[in-house]
């Protein structure tokens, strides 16, 4: 697989049970799947999703403070 295979883009609800497997899988995180529903809909301008050949592989989640909006913990 090269950089060309990877496509990017925002995530949708869909993303979110994928997100979780990956994030298990690989020991980052023991969260509800539910924290990642979460991100799919209320942080999806602030995250971002890795395909390739059709699967999410990847994945990075941001949050940005309302009170603090230059301020966006990943």
């Amino acid at each position: 697989m090269t950089s060309a295979d990877i496509s990017l883009a925002a995530p949708t609800l869909h993303d979110g049970a994928a997100m979780w497997r990956i994030a298990v899988d690989v020991g980052l995180d023991r969260n509800s799947p539910y924290k990642y529903l979460l991100f799919c809909r209320d942080f999806a301008a602030t995250s971002v999703v890795a395909r390739a050949g059709g699967n999410l592989v990847g994945f990075v989640t941001g949050y940005r403070r309302p009170a603090e909006p230059g301020t966006l913990f990943v």
